[in-house]
């Protein structure tokens, strides 16, 4: 666990809760839970709207770096096509319109088996890149 002077903003869908679980316990891993300002919303579609806000809040609650968690799979309609590109390009916007740097930490995977292997390890990754981004922010802010 590393030893950070700030906070991280966590934002994580209310759907598929194991994959999402799976996803929290490697961020822990990285980041001590005091240093965590975590959030909880309905769908990955909703994470884009919290990253804003959650933007406008961060000065209030050191924040220097947002993950957002979500667990898209694939199933027989288009939605999940449409739903993966809005939050995609969603949180694209969001990290060029405020300062501070979020993580785009939703899988998108093919089944439930994929997600679920995958979420055992990328929450570590999504936790690394959220400190070294929020470091990049503090050094050139």
């Amino acid at each position: 666990m590393l030893n950070i002077n700030f906070n991280i903003g966590l934002i994580s869908s209310g759907w598929n809760k194991e994959i999402i679980n799976n996803l929290k316990e490697g961020i822990n891993k990285v980041i001590p839970r005091d240093k965590i300002v975590s959030w909880e919303v309905p769908g990955s579609f909703e994470l884009i709207y919290s990253a804003k806000l959650m933007q406008l809040k961060a000065k209030d609650n050191n924040i220097k770096s947002i993950i957002t968690l979500g667990s898209l799979i694939k199933g027989e309609t288009k939605h999940f096509d449409v739903i993966a590109d809005a939050v995609a390009f969603g949180i694209k916007d969001i990290n060029i319109k405020y300062d501070i740097p979020v993580i785009f930490g939703v899988l998108t995977d093919y089944s439930k088996q994929q997600a679920l292997e995958r979420s055992k390890h990328r929450g570590e990754e999504f936790a690394k890149s959220a400190i070294d981004m929020a470091k990049l922010y503090m050094k050139e802010s």
